[in-house]
């Protein structure tokens, strides 16, 4: 059975709003959401795999940053 998220779960794991979730959601970041009445459902799985990928992405950011 696939787990899933909605917007106020992926909300309190990134620290952002559930504005910033939605807008992440219509560009297309998750890829093919489920919509289930006013809210969207995100795959834990891809979830994850762009949240890892995000936290690698800040993480070389603050690196190049510090060796300024």
């Amino acid at each position: 059975m696939k787990t899933f998220l909605g917007v106020t779960g992926i909300a309190k794991i990134t620290g952002t709003s559930r504005m910033t979730v939605l807008r992440w959601i219509k560009a297309g970041k998750f890829g093919k959401v489920r919509q289930v009445a006013r809210d969207y459902q995100v795959p834990y799985e891809i979830f994850k795999e762009w949240w890892d990928q995000r936290k690698k992405v800040v993480a070389a950011q603050k690196g190049k940053d510090e060796g300024r």
